[in-house]
């Protein structure tokens, strides 16, 4: 509530008044109330005294009195006669109460010991007391025998609130006269107010709300200047009021010129977005035909440098237009689901070749706590961590750049990008993320930039509801840090560490520290017995005397560059071991190039590995490590298909359906026999046993739910007969409606081969299994041709242009790196039985397999793929086995291919 200048006026004078009235008022009230104090102390007293005389002459007689009765009345009868007091009793020098004016008799005893004082010191005595939760001044006195010794104390007691009752009564006779004077001078003071106050500012008031209310500033004036400062203040108001109004036509104008101009601006660069890049996009595709053209050395110097002119030229257009939507207000981020630490990780590795060139060492940290699935927007967090990275690239010219991520308080993701390069003051870091701001003139000429990146980075920090900081110190480094509100999405099934690695032996390799600590993190996160060394010379160490121990390590980690002895040098060391035979060696390396690779072959290298390394791809890497060098086999020992002698019942009452699950079986050694409803079904099952029933749930007379619930019931707990449901509905709650009839598995239609393969494998007991040759059993080799499509290999080599490296070549040797990861990644989605890495690792294995003509390991893979979609992981686990051994096939034909080139 808000109060005009009259009434504030009104009330502090009033409030003034009040305070004097009512400090007079308590003032007097106070000296009232111990004068009525004093008063009604000396009554109770006289009435004590009066009762004590009574009970001292009756002693005289030589009366106890402990013997004395109907004392009550006398006590009764004074309470009476005196206005004030309330009670009174009498009390044995021992605390005992003899007589009391209390209907319900009181207490037996003196419950304050104070009360017994005057029974020692033969004196009145006026005390504070309490009883039953009411205040009480108790006036006591001694009663005293023949001898004059006391021997009894008469008290008499007075409620407080007799005191408080008059006190309130002068309290509101002096309110009521101060009340009066307040309002008369209220009204003196308001009389003068109105005349010389409150009227004139009334008016500049009223004037004031027209120019809030939108009244033009030509049209308002205050009349009624005159002498005193009320008529000074409205004199000024109608100065300013000529003021503004000139100041407001002014700044119209220049509003007006303002829009233009901003209007100008956006369509600029609206056109200057399509203008440019136009010509940037022939510029850019024919500098990189001409790369791709036989060119001479010198000639083609010149064409990179077009090239790489244009790609800079590209990102300093594009830091402009991003800039110009923040500061517009125009950005706007997406809310998609998506995968944090895959995010993170392509980010950094788009730029990991750009750090490896200048020698640099780039990885990645993940904090255990973060989240798998967020919640935000992909394309901008990889915006700002792309721009940090390639800023720590571009100011690092040795050492290492770790980028982390970790959970914070909620929701909130703390990403930080550390350096060891040049570092800045806290002066200079302190304007880093303004526009058009670098660390100095200098810096901007040796490095270059718009000053624009950091400036981008902290908006987009702050619309993803988060911030932006540095830590950092000339010659020490930097490390810029930024925050992220991402909410968790959709629960994922985290990739367990496989059961294959826990208790393998890992020893990791590698000179820098913070590259040796994540892949021990990694490692020992998975189970696995991992130490570290810094240097091949160390790890040949530490490799033979484990060896020694009969405690052989199964896999080491060993980075390519390394101080005194290499990557290749430690890798040939090993191969020429005999202790050190089974030892699977992984290389880590920058850049794969083609002799790098022949290198690592002829040097005895399993596999390898470019960095920065992905934790997916590490774990998939050994896991396929860990399956190619057990002896033990893995089950199933045989693919499904194997099985021979089984019979199955298929109840389908679709006769094109009949011919597809019989040409599906057909030499895969079941016996099958076909019914065309649930009824007949039941009579075949009657008559003779099946090892399997594929029921069709839709049928006529009687369907497969039906038919399943009797089997059941006939069954009775004897021997179960495997139902495998076949249904035309992929539903959620079909599975359920199936496994509630009795149903042991499920498969909706349309069916493939192998879905339906690994369904019967999983059910089928007892089968004889076919023949399968021994796995030391020398064979031929199949001809490349029998593995491999001509057609692809053809399409491959007319991709060849006279000059340039061999096409054929690079892809085989693509393959021959990627195919064994993804085979690893496979093996260990089977094991975690996680279905969406299955699908991912099958899907990109058929891709590749099929550019290269392995079709039949592509086709394995479609497989795969679609049985993971449909989260039937134990189905697409069934068939990985198959995939390993197709794999063994087609890569020694690629290499007799790329040999034969």
């Amino acid at each position: 509530m808000s109060f005009g200048l009259r009434a504030r006026i009104v009330l502090i004078a009033g409030a003034i008044v009040a305070l004097a009235v009512a400090a007079i008022t308590a003032a007097s009230a106070i000296d009232m109330r111990d004068d009525f104090a004093r008063v009604l102390e000396s009554r109770s007293l006289a009435v004590a005294k009066s009762l004590r005389i009574q009970l001292e002459r009756v002693m005289q007689f030589g009366i106890r009195l402990d013997d004395l009765s109907g004392f009550e009345e006398q006590l009764q009868e004074a309470v009476r006669n005196y206005e004030g007091v309330s009670h009174a009793f009498v009390a044995a020098a021992d605390g005992r109460v003899l007589f009391t004016t209390r209907a319900d008799g009181g207490l037996d005893r003196v419950q304050n010991p104070k009360i017994l004082i005057p029974a020692t010191s033969g004196e009145d005595l006026v005390i504070a007391s309490t009883f039953q939760g009411i205040d009480y001044q108790m006036v006591v006195t001694p009663v005293l025998d023949r001898s004059g010794t006391a021997v009894a104390v008469v008290a008499v007691g007075l409620p407080a609130s007799v005191v408080d009752s008059q006190m309130r009564h002068l309290m509101a006779s002096s309110g009521a006269i101060g009340l009066a004077v307040l309002a008369a001078g209220i009204a003196l003071l308001l009389a003068a107010l109105s005349k010389f106050v409150t009227r004139p500012l009334g008016r500049l008031t009223a004037a004031v709300d027209r120019i809030r209310k939108g009244a033009a500033v030509s049209s308002v004036r205050v009349k009624g200047g005159g002498p005193g400062e009320i008529g000074v203040l409205i004199d000024g108001f109608n100065r300013m009021m000529d003021q503004i109004e000139l100041r407001g036509e002014q700044l119209r104008l220049a509003k007006d010129e303002a829009d233009a101009a901003s209007r100008a601006k956006s369509q600029f660069l609206a056109t200057m977005s399509h203008e440019i890049r136009t010509p940037m996009n022939g510029v850019l595709g024919m500098t990189e035909l001409l790369l791709s053209a036989d060119l001479p050395a010198k000639q083609r110097r010149f064409a990179e440098t077009a090239h790489r002119s244009g790609e800079a030229l590209l990102s300093i257009i594009d830091d402009i237009l991003d800039f110009s939507k923040v500061e517009a207000g125009k950005l706007e981020l997406e809310s998609v689901e998506f995968d944090l630490r895959e995010t993170v990780e392509d980010a950094v590795g788009l730029l990991a070749d750009l750090a490896h060139r200048k020698g640099l060492e780039i990885a990645c940290r993940f904090s255990e706590d973060i989240p798998e699935a967020v919640r935000g927007d992909p394309g901008r967090l990889r915006q700002v961590l792309t721009n940090l990275v390639s800023n720590a690239i571009k100011f690092t010219a040795r050492g290492e750049i770790i980028v982390t991520a970790r959970r914070e308080v909620g929701a909130l993701v703390r990403f930080e990008v550390s350096d060891t390069g040049i570092g800045v003051t806290p002066e200079v870091a302190a304007r880093l993320f303004q526009p058009f701001h670098q660390a100095d003139r200098s810096t901007s000429r040796k490095y270059g930039g718009t000053g624009l990146g950091l400036a981008i980075v902290r908006r987009l920090a702050e619309l993803m509801g988060g911030s932006v900081g540095v830590h950092t110190a000339p010659g020490m480094g930097a490390t810029f840090w930024f925050t992220a509100q991402l909410e968790r999405g959709e629960p994922r099934a985290r990739g367990v560490a496989p059961r294959s690695l826990s208790g393998s032996k890992l020893l990791v390799v590698d000179d820098n520290p913070t590259n040796r600590g994540i892949l021990v993190e990694h490692a020992i996160g998975w189970g696995m017995r991992t130490e570290s060394a810094e240097d091949g010379a160390q790890a040949l160490d530490l490799l033979r005397a484990a060896a020694a121990r009969g405690e052989p390590y199964d896999v080491a980690l060993v980075d390519v560059k390394m101080p005194l002895m290499d990557g290749l040098q430690l890798a040939r060391a090993v191969r020429t071991d005999p202790a050190l035979a089974g030892l699977r060696t992984v290389l880590l390396t920058s850049v794969a190039g083609t002799g790098e690779i022949e290198n690592a072959r002829e040097a005895g290298v399993s596999a390898y590995l470019t960095k920065p390394v992905r934790r997916a791809e590490l774990q998939a890497l050994l896991v396929g490590a860990a399956a190619r060098g057990t002896a033990q086999p893995q089950e199933p020992a045989a693919p499904p298909e194997a099985r021979a002698n089984a019979s199955v019942l298929l109840a389908e009452d679709n006769a094109m359906n009949q011919e597809i699950v019989l040409a599906m079986l057909e030499d895969t050694g079941y016996r099958v026999a076909v019914v065309e409803n649930g009824r007949r079904a039941l009579d075949a099952l009657a008559e003779r046993e099946f090892d399997a029933v594929l029921m069709d749930c839709q049928m006529p007379e009687m369907d497969g739910f039906e038919a399943t619930r009797r089997l059941r019931g006939r069954e009775n707990g004897g021997r179960r007969t495997p139902v495998i449901a076949i249904t035309a509905n992929a539903i959620k709650g079909d599975r359920e409606e199936c496994l509630g009839a009795g149903m042991d598995d499920y498969l909706a239609k349309p069916i493939g081969r192998a879905q339906l393969l690994a369904a019967l494998g999983r059910w089928v007991r007892g089968s004889r299994q076919l023949p399968q040759p021994a796995a030391n059993e020398p064979h031929a080799e199949a001809p490349a041709a029998e593995i491999l499509d001509a057609k692809a290999l053809q399409a491959l080599r007319a991709l060849q242009r006279p000059g340039k490296p061999d096409v054929l070549a690079r892809v085989i040797e693509l393959f021959h790196r990627d195919a064994p990861k993804l085979v690893g990644e496979m093996h260990a989605a089977a094991e975690a039985r996680d279905a969406e890495q299955l699908r991912r690792a099958a899907h990109t294995l058929k891709s590749s397999s099929a550019s290269v003509g392995a079709k039949l390991l592509s086709a394995h893979c479609r497989e795969i793929e679609m049985l993971a979609r449909g989260g039937d992981v134990a189905a697409g686990a069934a068939l990985v086995g198959s995939i390993t051994d197709e794999l063994g096939r087609v890569l020694p034909a690629l290499a007799r291919e790329r040999s034969a080139a």
